[in-house]
């Protein structure tokens, strides 16, 4: 027997993902220091500098700074000349985000004291939080020629060097700056991570340990260290030093995501639970602790506790407030965590809420809706969704297979062959999109030759992938050689199954051999553990196909009384709504044997 290989309750989280945060120290804010991100991809590990050019602090910061500008506003009023008094402003207007004014302002400055290093080094900076990265690297370039023993131009123009992709260029300023200023925290942090992107992992620990020996209680040094150890893969040393940047600063909220991120890609979901709840309690409104934390619920199947904490981000936001995107991910997830329950009406809500928040953020809040629709019969409203999903998504196969499915679902045989054919061309095709291309040309077209055909070119690339062969055999079995489907069941990996597909195929064998009895026993066998899965309907069908494939080697051996009786039994078992042709075949042989031999 075989069937589609869509598992409609697969509903789908969509994760944080492994995204490792190096952030500069706090510290002199005349001094450059960009954050960078090492996220994990096929290809190893990824390097990239990210620009946070807002300046804007919460609330309580805001209202400081507006306070300050006030009164510097007032100095200058009072003072027109004095340059202290221009620059506080300035600086000011930089912190609260206002850096085109703060351009005017320290232009101004220079204009009465061209070489001022504080006005000049500022007004550098305000260019390259705003954008304007030629007018920075003209500052930056004119600092070091009047201060050549000073590293901060050097770190400005390696930040200019990072964001444009040179890191060769990045790392030579880089280094300069540290030969200027050994105890430069910033600076061995971002050589270091230089030179991961540079593929030189063991340069990157020499950096960061000789920044180590100039400044041992560094938790940032110690957290950039975890990081290259994590590429190296070498995971002891790894959760070491995050621990050890935890104890020199228990506030680092980078190395407590990185450490949760490390235990998790062991499955130390216990420690992981730990340490994000520790966290919480200190930080209640930490965005990433508290997903990664429901993320950890999520492995453990408390899907209560998962989605307790997700909706405390949407419904609550801790203060914080959230990007569409992250609005998005987190109600497909808080979604994810109902449908595993079973409460496919709040699961809708959420999904639906997805949508609207942030229509192209994924295809999994659209493949997740439609698990729902299946799952509660709604299949028109699952393919109307499956098409609003591709109208953005046109490339993804999950939906493209949901969309065969649907159609199979909705009689639409053709369509759904048809929409198969199309998968099987790509080269990224799946295996699953060729075993029900094979499925459906077996069991509803009854192109056996086409069907064969297409899972022996899935078997050239997945040669021991069990729904394959499985499909496999059982179109040889349909075309009568039980010789040839024997020979592939034999090539089923050792440990497989029992599942209920390959149960019923191994009894359709024995059947199609003579073996009528043990045939009946591996089809009740295979019943049963559909029905243990919770599949009832798949149960059904199995006893269908039993009392068909019965009735067929009786008719085979002459024995029409018997072939009669296996076929008003499987007859009489009640409709269910897998998409086969057993119970049609059924009556229409039963109808033919009573109207050839009067049974």
């Amino acid at each position: 027997m075989n069937g589609a290989s869509i598992d409609t309750q697969a509903f789908d989280e969509v994760q944080l993902g492994e995204r490792f945060r190096v952030e500069p120290p706090p510290g002199n804010t005349l001094v450059v220091g960009d954050t960078v991100e090492v996220t994990r991809s096929q290809g190893g590990m990824n390097v990239v500098p990210t620009v946070d050019i807002s300046a804007d602090g919460p609330p309580p910061v805001e209202r400081l700074l507006d306070e300050m500008i006030a009164r510097c506003e007032r100095n200058v009023r009072e003072h027109p000349e004095d340059i202290r008094s221009r620059l506080n402003l300035a600086l000011a207007l930089a912190n609260r985000g206002r850096r085109s004014e703060a351009i005017e302002e320290l232009k101004h400055v220079l204009e009465l004291t061209p070489d001022d290093f504080v006005a000049l080094n500022a007004l550098a900076s305000a260019h390259l939080n705003a954008g304007n990265l030629d007018e920075a690297a003209k500052f930056y370039r004119r600092i070091a020629a009047i201060f050549p023993k000073n590293s901060t131009a050097y770190m400005g123009l390696a930040s200019l060097a990072l964001r444009g992709g040179n890191f060769i260029g990045a790392a030579q300023h880089l280094e300069t700056a540290i030969s200027i200023d050994p105890r430069l925290v910033n600076g061995h942090v971002l050589l270091a991570m230089v030179q991961l992107k540079l593929n030189k992992p063991r340069q990157a620990v020499s950096i960061l340990r000789e920044g180590l020996r100039e400044n041992a209680r560094s938790a940032e040094l110690n957290h950039a260290l975890a990081i290259v150890y994590l590429v190296a893969g070498d995971l002891r040393r790894a959760e070491k030093s995050f621990r050890t940047a935890l104890y020199l600063n228990p506030g680092l909220s980078a190395a407590v995501h990185g450490l949760a991120l490390l235990l998790l890609s062991q499955k130390r979901i216990e420690d992981v639970i730990s340490l994000l709840s520790k966290r919480l309690v200190l930080v209640p409104n930490d965005i990433s602790s508290r997903e990664l934390l429901a993320h950890a619920f999520l492995v453990s199947k408390d899907f209560k506790k998962a989605r307790a904490h997700l909706k405390h981000l949407v419904d609550e936001s801790a203060g914080a407030v959230l990007s569409g995107q992250d609005a998005a991910r987190i109600n497909n997830n808080i979604a994810y965590c109902y449908a595993m329950e079973a409460k496919y009406g709040e699961a809708e809500e959420h999904l639906l809420l997805s949508l609207k928040i942030y229509p192209g953020f994924a295809p999994q809040p659209y493949e997740n809706l439609v698990r729902v629709y299946l799952a509660v019969g709604r299949t028109r409203e699952a393919l109307k969704t499956i098409d609003r999903g591709l109208d953005i998504f046109r490339d993804s196969i999950g939906l493209r297979e949901l969309r065969a499915f649907s159609l199979t679902l909705l009689k639409r045989y053709n369509d759904a062959i048809e929409e198969l054919r199309k998968l099987v061309q790509r080269e990224n095709a799946p295996a699953s999109a060729y075993a029900d291309l094979g499925w459906l040309l077996t069991e509803w077209d009854e192109d056996y030759d086409s069907a064969i055909a297409v899972l022996r070119a899935a078997l050239d690339r997945w040669s021991d992938n069990p729904k394959i062969l499985n499909n496999l055999a059982y179109a040889h079995l349909m075309r009568g050689e039980s010789g040839a489907a024997r020979l592939v069941l034999e090539l089923l990996p050792k440990g497989f199954g029992p599942e209920p597909y390959s149960v019923a195929t191994q009894g359709f064998l024995k059947i199609a051999e003579g073996q009528i009895a043990e045939g009946e026993s591996d089809y009740n066998f295979a019943e049963g553990l559909a029905a243990r899965a919770g599949n009832r309907d798949l149960a059904l069908a199995i006893r269908q196909k039993k009392f068909l494939e019965v009735s067929r080697e009786h008719l085979r051996q002459g024995r029409f009384d018997e072939a009669s009786d296996a076929l008003r039994k499987g007859s009489e078992i009640e409709q269910n709504s897998q998409p086969y042709p057993f119970a049609a075949q059924l009556k229409s042989l039963l109808a033919t044997v009573c109207a050839e031999h009067g049974k």
